[in-house]
């Protein structure tokens, strides 16, 4: 019976060992995704003359404005905070702090991150905010 006992407890450990390396593996790593700048797509007014770009890097996150008018593209700072990516097994978000502007501050669900599209959302009074960018890319980046 105690050999019985000892069975149970090394099967369901066994188990246990197995579920927490396949939920290990099921949950991404989005941290290097993220890296780099981000255009934000203005889906509310597509005719804007203000452009943002969200800008990632080493956890520090710094939001600038610029004129899609102006040729030099000059930019002009809104807000900078912090960021980390959080995994979980209901879903990754990207937690924001430290930023000016308050309804920043919160952990975003990342609905969908690929390495050139990411859409975010996160539940408000009211309603749900939803943030979509397009990633430049490394030759956008250095011109």
């Amino acid at each position: 019976m105690n050999h019985m006992n000892v069975s149970i407890r090394n099967f369901c450990f066994h188990i246990f060992l197995l579920g927490a390396v396949l939920l290990g593996a099921c949950t991404q790593d989005y941290e290097p995704m993220i890296e780099g700048i981000w255009d934000e797509i203005n889906v509310e007014d597509i005719e804007a003359n203000r452009e943002r770009e969200w800008h990632f890097k080493g956890n520090e996150l710094k939001i600038f404005w610029y004129d899609k008018n102006d040729p030099d593209k000059k930019l002009f700072p809104v807000d900078k905070g912090r960021y980390l990516v959080r995994n979980t097994p209901q879903g990754s978000y990207l937690r924001i702090t430290e930023m000016g502007y308050p309804t920043y501050n919160s952990d975003w669900v990342i609905m969908q991150l690929r390495k050139d599209k990411m859409i975010l959302s996160l539940e408000v009074t009211g309603g749900v905010i939803y943030k979509e960018f397009i990633k430049r890319t490394k030759k956008e980046e250095d011109s």
